[in-house]
């Protein structure tokens, strides 16, 4: 392969890869924006993709904002801001503190309950004539105080009081 056609072929490459004219490629050297080829012609073909890529996504401004990016990014951030507050309204979302006070509570009460057991069935368990007698005691205090945490917690009223409707 002769000089000529190495260029060329490193030319032709580089047009494939970047999806523009080898004219254009051309331009593009003449105005700055992709590195010179080397004096036989060859181009650094990584240096003039990333060169290429930089100059089209931030159109050779660093310090400037593009204003369509801007407005792009502002709708999105309006869209967003909607559809959350649209979902705290159909009741998906819920504040993060009503939340937890809640789960506090429900732990607390369980916790109340369990620690409970021993003087509320000792006076059941002394009279108690088996062992499978005693079990059967034991169990039920321990699954009342259970199905306390799996009770809803969260009504329509409490989520409608505290409703965040997104002007705050």
């Amino acid at each position: 392969m002769s000089e000529l056609e190495a260029v060329k072929s490193k030319l032709n490459l580089l047009s494939e890869i970047l999806g523009i004219s080898t004219r254009r490629i051309q331009q593009l050297v003449e105005d700055g924006i992709l590195p010179a080829p080397d004096k036989q012609g060859a181009y650094d073909i990584p240096a003039c993709v990333q060169s290429f890529y930089y100059n089209e996504f931030t159109n050779g401004e660093d310090e400037e904002l593009d204003g369509r990016y801007e407005r792009a990014r502002k709708a999105k951030a309006e869209a967003d801001r909607i559809e959350y507050d649209l979902k705290i309204k159909q009741g998906l979302y819920l504040q993060a503190d009503l939340v937890q006070n809640e789960i506090e509570k429900s732990i607390g009460n369980c916790r109340a309950k369990l620690l409970a057991l021993p003087r509320k069935f000792t006076p059941q368990i002394s009279v108690a004539q088996n062992p499978n007698e005693i079990e059967e005691i034991l169990t039920n205090g321990i699954t009342e105080a259970l199905n306390e945490l799996i009770e809803p917690v969260f009504n329509d009223t409490i989520t409608r009081d505290t409703e965040n409707t997104g002007d705050n």
